[in-house]
């Protein structure tokens, strides 16, 4: 089994690990909190504490542990790979993936390279799936894969 969560990476710095970033504070549902909070009486009901769970979201959505699936790469290798096939990011920034795998005593890390989410008035469009991933779609690994791209600019 592998978990993985998001962390925060520094563009400059190349993949500097900065910390988890799969929560992330929900400032509309504060606001909101807050303002039921006031208008409680006294500091019993009504009043939140500052990890109150109304007050996070998950930014990272989608499955997040997956037992390995024994595929084989584009040079022919047989190996064990695990397909994280319907992760969401919804809070914008620079971020790496952290894969975790526990075995007995020992826990095994990997980060993957650094990568963007963009606002949606940014966002580039798609780009057409990498070629391990259309091998890894022909083997059964289940995820949708673009098998080729329309050009957004021919009319």
């Amino acid at each position: 089994m592998c978990h993985v969560s998001l962390v925060a990476a520094d563009p400059e710095a190349g993949a500097r690990d900065f910390g988890d970033r799969s929560v992330a504070l929900n400032t509309r549902a504060k606001v909101s909190l807050r303002a039921r909070s006031l208008r409680a009486a006294g500091a019993g009901k009504g009043a939140f504490a500052a990890g109150s769970p109304e007050l996070l979201y998950q930014s990272i959505i989608g499955t997040t542990i997956r037992a390995p699936e024994l595929l084989t790469d584009l040079d022919g290798s047989s190996g064990l790979f695990f397909v994280f096939s319907d992760l969401s990011v919804r809070v914008h920034g620079h971020y790496r993936l952290k894969g975790e795998q526990p075995r007995s005593d020992v826990v095994t890390t990997v980060y993957t390279d650094p990568f963007v989410m963009y606002p949606p008035k940014n966002y580039p469009g798609l780009t057409e799936s990498t070629r391990l991933s259309k091998w890894f779609s022909y083997q059964g690994a289940t995820m949708s894969v673009r098998r080729y791209m329309v050009d957004s600019q021919a009319k």
